[in-house]
């Protein structure tokens, strides 16, 4: 069995992102925050991170540690705690103001996050040749 492929949720995104209802746009924001989170947290796994529990203390754990971390780290908590904010929003609140622009902020967030990503991750598969 093979891991689930967590940028995904990106590309499944992007695809309800073209939708012009509501629930599309809300459940883009939602998925987008998942896909960067769960891509951070097997990042920090594979450092020797170890979470206890999954479950919502593990979010702000997630975040906590990169932002510890530093420099292009601290850059993925930011974004992650700000995707965060809006996931919540898109999950939980009836009413969210400025819809269209959370959802165009939450794709820019994304990329950033991914882009830093793969940076401190090429970054340390180089210092490890």
């Amino acid at each position: 069995m093979t891991n689930f492929n967590w940028a995904d949720y990106g590309s499944l995104a992007q695809k309800l992102r073209s939708e012009a209802n509501e629930a599309s746009q809300r459940t883009a924001i939602s998925r987008l925050y998942y896909s960067v989170f769960h891509q951070a947290r097997l990042y920090l796994e594979g450092e020797g991170v170890i979470f206890s529990t999954m479950g919502p203390s593990t979010h702000q754990q997630v975040w906590r540690e990169f932002q510890r971390r530093g420099r292009s780290h601290r850059a993925i908590g930011s974004l992650g705690g700000q995707l965060l904010k809006y996931r919540v929003q898109a999950d939980y609140f009836d009413q969210i103001g400025k819809l269209e622009e959370i959802v165009k902020d939450s794709f820019k967030n994304t990329e950033s996050a991914i882009i830093y990503l793969q940076q401190i991750q090429s970054t340390k598969n180089s210092d490890e040749s």
